[in-house]
């Protein structure tokens, strides 16, 4: 800072150039001062996790290897019992097996499980999670964006596979797996961001195994039933039963045409499998 001396203050001319100097010193001071305290201000909030900064975070392409290697074991378990139901019903009424059953059957299994597999690798390498203090949005291609605000989420369940969180609307949960790059550092952003959310170990209980069995034994019945409807003898149960079937499709279909979870280019074409009981219908009746 410019000291100001006895003949300075005398002289008018210096003594105007040394209180201006002296101002200027004093306004950058102030000036230093101040932006030194903004400078710890963003430095705190950095180090502060319960102010968690905008980030983004992506899926490690390595860790998708687990993730096949769950899908080939679920393809290998439920494939051949799927295949041994629709042989065991041809084989009731035709005496002998046709090549359809034997060759394109398991062509048309393999075909489908190596296509879902390379689906979710895309889905793997494009899914992108945008955090910050107002919202979590999950953006994925074919897939409407996912987004949560803090006071609607409910439940944070942890498990060994990953994070599954919850919110006031049932379709709306979304799954974060564990072969997220810094997925340590989500985990605890997130828990800062949805303080009043319960976070919970993921046990197993009666209710979600009621729920589990429950699930699978719909799909067994909205995609089991059209083959029932071309084998049954009763084909007085045909009509009755079809319709059902179709009314039950129709709900389900419903029920997930707004869910986040459901892929855009699907939410169209399920309305397809509407035909599967209404051929089945047409082809026993007339």
């Amino acid at each position: 800072m410019t000291s100001l001396t006895r003949h300075q203050f005398d002289s008018p001319t210096c003594s105007c150039q040394a209180i201006s100097e002296f101002a200027k010193a004093h306004i950058a001071c102030g000036a230093l001062a101040l932006e030194r305290a903004n400078i710890r201000s963003v430095v705190a909030n950095v180090e502060n996790p319960a102010v968690p900064q905008s980030r983004s975070y992506r899926l490690d392409p390595a860790r998708f290897a687990g993730l096949r290697r769950r899908m080939i074991i679920g393809v290998a378990i439920v494939g051949p019992l799927m295949l041994a139901g629709i042989w065991y019903l041809d084989g009731r009424f035709e005496s002998k097996h046709r090549l359809f059953d034997f060759v394109f059957l398991p062509l048309m299994l393999v075909w489908v499980s190596y296509r879902s597999i390379q689906r979710e690798r895309r889905k793997w390498d494009a899914l992108v999670l945008e955090l910050s203090d107002a919202c979590l949005i999950r953006r994925l291609p074919d897939f409407p964006p996912l987004d949560m605000v803090p006071n609607a989420v409910t439940t944070i369940v942890e498990s060994s596979r990953g994070i599954n969180i919850q919110t006031n609307s049932r379709l709306k949960t979304l799954f974060v797996s564990n072969g997220l790059l810094d997925y340590d550092d989500f985990r605890s952003r997130l828990a800062a961001w949805a303080p009043t959310a319960r976070v919970v170990q993921a046990t197993p209980s009666v209710r979600a195994s009621i729920t589990a069995v429950a699930s699978v034994l719909w799909c067994i019945l909205m995609f089991g039933g059209p083959l029932y409807l071309m084998y049954t003898p009763y084909r007085e149960l045909v009509l009755p039963l079809g319709i059902g079937l179709v009314i039950g499709l129709v709900a389900t279909i419903l029920y997930y045409q707004g869910s986040p979870n459901m892929p855009s280019s699907a939410k169209y074409g399920l309305w397809v499998l509407l035909l599967l009981p209404l051929l089945a219908i047409i082809t026993r009746l007339y």
